[in-house]
């Protein structure tokens, strides 16, 4: 299993999607919206969207944007996390995120989020980030800077 940045979604991407769906999450489906109108491709500067693959298959997928709703260019929002119920419980999630913050680090101070599941905040919180109470932002993080 490793993680790449993607510039094209996966051609199996609307399997993890249908995935995600059964267990109620749609923000799979708006990836691919909004991917496919040219919306948001993860191309702006400092952004980058990263799948999972085991043995040729996405089994996860994530980016970081600019965040939309921060006045600050400096800070970046993660979107659109998921990995598969068939490989959770191996890291990959931890592995995804890092090479998202790893990928951010020059390019933001400042990573946030949303999540509305207690299980995602658990994920958040185990890997640094703080739960906040803010404007659609559940979890932030500051990038150490060197």
């Amino acid at each position: 299993m490793y993680v790449r940045r993607i510039h094209q979604l996966p051609e199996d991407i609307c399997s993890l999607a249908s995935e995600a769906r059964a267990q109620g999450f749609r923000f799979l489906d708006r990836l691919i919206l909004e991917f496919e109108s040219g919306a948001n491709r993860f191309e702006r500067e400092g952004e980058a969207l990263f799948a999972i693959f085991d043995a040729g298959y996405c089994v996860g997928i994530g980016g970081v944007n600019v965040d939309p709703i921060s006045e600050a260019s400096d800070i970046g929002r993660v979107r659109r996390v998921f990995v598969s119920s068939l490989v959770r419980g191996k890291g990959l999630g931890k592995l995804l995120m890092s090479e998202i913050e790893v990928w951010s680090h020059s390019k933001f101070t400042k990573l946030q989020l949303f999540t509305d599941t207690e299980s995602a905040s658990a994920f958040y919180e185990a890997i640094g980030y703080e739960r906040v109470q803010e404007n659609r932002v559940s979890h932030v993080r500051r990038l150490q800077c060197d």
